[in-house]
């Protein structure tokens, strides 16, 4: 499939999904070498580098992302990847034969599909018109932006039942979701 995908001058994952075209999910995770595990508990060892671009940190496994869409949606249904980094949901989405809307705040030349989207999680508007059947929710930004928590907080959700009436600052001084940071540290955020 490589061999295809550089000859035609086409994304590798679209090399699959035509070559998987119109076999069921079975047989796709058969010609994937991906074994479908029926059990509870998932676990894969590496992500399989046909799917996603190098991403800064990590990319999450394809083969989660097909045991998630083979048990949780059917053909046609809508997933939405509001943080889509390396595009592995897309990818693996476009082989499955699921409908993907990919949005990110750091975009990428070579992946249009990923659509330029700053998250507020406070006023939790996507810029979609239908409903998603599945919302894969990945962030990755929690270990990115670690270092630097002044910067996470403007990316990271904060469920509003707890800062409801509260100031920030408040919030996160007494805070328990922030086992990491140190007094001084929750001292010096901001209000």
């Amino acid at each position: 499939m490589d061999y295809i995908a550089r000859h035609y001058n086409m994304d590798l994952a679209l090399a699959w999904a035509l070559r998987l075209e119109g076999k069921t999910d079975q047989e796709k995770f058969r010609e994937l070498s991906w074994g479908l595990r029926t059990w509870d508990q998932w676990n894969f060892n590496e992500c399989d580098e046909r799917f996603g671009d190098d991403w800064p940190g990590r990319r999450i496994p394809a083969q989660l992302i097909a045991h998630t869409l083979f048990y949780f949606t059917k053909i046609g249904d809508f997933v939405l990847d509001p943080m889509a980094g390396s595009g592995v949901v897309p990818d693996v989405c476009m082989i499955f034969e699921r409908k993907c809307r990919a949005f990110d705040m750091i975009t990428s030349d070579n992946r249009s599909e990923i659509q330029y989207h700053y998250w507020n999680p406070r006023d939790w508007q996507w810029p979609i018109t239908k409903r998603p059947d599945l919302i894969f929710f990945d962030p990755p930004y929690f270990t990115k932006k670690r270092r630097n928590t002044r910067e996470w907080l403007l990316i990271k959700p904060l469920p509003c039942h707890h800062i409801q009436g509260r100031t920030m600052k408040a919030f996160l001084q007494t805070s328990s979701c922030w086992p990491k940071a140190t007094q001084k540290q929750r001292r010096e955020w901001p209000s």
